[in-house]
């Protein structure tokens, strides 16, 4: 579950746009691996995402099972 980073968002708190996760399901695509809950995705496959639509748009090209790489940023409190 999760979040769009608006301008708002960027401006007031210095953080990039993406996608800030706000909790994890266990069991969900993002278990077990290094995602935390509120960090940011940034990019899936080296393609940028600032919102739902691009995530969903990058991941149509794959299929249940394929495993794709984040970059995300870290909020460090």
């Amino acid at each position: 579950m999760g979040y769009e980073v608006n301008a708002e968002m960027v401006y007031q708190y210095d953080v990039p746009y993406g996608i800030l996760i706000t909790k994890i399901s266990e069991g969900g695509p993002l278990d077990n691996t290094d995602i935390l809950e509120y960090d940011i995705i940034t990019e899936i496959n080296g393609k940028e995402v600032t919102s739902f639509r691009d995530v969903f748009k990058e991941l149509e090209n794959y299929k249940p099972g394929d495993k794709v790489t984040l970059t995300y940023y870290r909020l460090e409190s």
